[in-house]
């Protein structure tokens, strides 16, 4: 029921037990390496600096949009409360779980695309219950953006060198600033709009240089 993580904090801590006692079990690993492991480590500033740039750049599609459809936008008044949830639980959790856990254990012996395609299968699978709480067709253009962000997601995780924060920004971003928004009429264009936004837009991480590979004997 956590749709606007209104419980992301209690989502996001059962989901950081259960990954920490899955890479324990995994790999043996003394219990202080884990957070540095999963990727809950610093990050590479230019992966940073990039997300939030980006990051920035999608939260300015609302003005624009309100500009163009002569419609106003409405900011929640909870917002702060909820941004913080969706943070946690778009954010932390789901990069923790998918990039910091899964994807880092599959690029160790694979590619960089053979890796994350793996990876887009519980990801894609996990956005499958969209479809019980959205609309149609919301939740099948939702799909997509979780297909298409596999990729720019797990180049951003590289990026930083193995860290999940800079994910995390864009993650919580794409996901959650819809949430936060309460259009004056059919939310259905505003929704559809924004998701092709960020299916799209995320792909332009790839043109931040540096090297991009996380840590471990994964292959260029």
């Amino acid at each position: 029921g956590s749709v606007r993580g209104q419980a992301g904090l209690v989502v996001c801590a059962i989901v950081l037990a259960l990954t920490f006692a899955t890479q324990r079990v995994v790999t043996k690993a003394p219990l202080r390496t884990l957070p540095r492991t999963l990727g809950l480590a610093r990050s590479a500033p230019r992966a940073l600096f990039g997300a939030l740039v980006l990051g920035a750049a999608l939260l300015a599609f609302f003005p624009l949009y309100s500009a163009v459809a002569a419609e106003p936008l409405v900011v929640r008044r909870d917002w702060p409360l909820l941004a913080l949830g969706i943070f946690a639980q778009a954010g932390i959790a789901q990069e923790t779980l998918f990039r910091g856990f899964l994807y880092r254990h599959l690029r160790v012996d694979r590619t960089f695309w053979a890796a994350p395609t793996l990876a887009a299968v519980p990801f894609v699978a996990a956005h499958l219950l969209l479809f019980f709480t959205l609309d149609f067709a919301v939740a099948l253009a939702a799909l997509a953006v979780a297909v298409s962000l596999t990729f720019p997601l797990a180049r951003l995780f590289d990026l930083a060198g193995g860290s999940i924060w800079p994910g995390a920004i864009l993650h919580a971003v794409i996901q959650g600033a819809i949430k936060l928004i309460e259009p004056a009429g059919d939310p259905l264009p505003l929704a559809m709009s924004w998701m092709l936004v960020s299916a799209l837009a995320p792909w332009l991480v790839f043109a931040v240089r540096g090297r991009a590979a996380p840590a471990g004997r994964a292959k260029a």
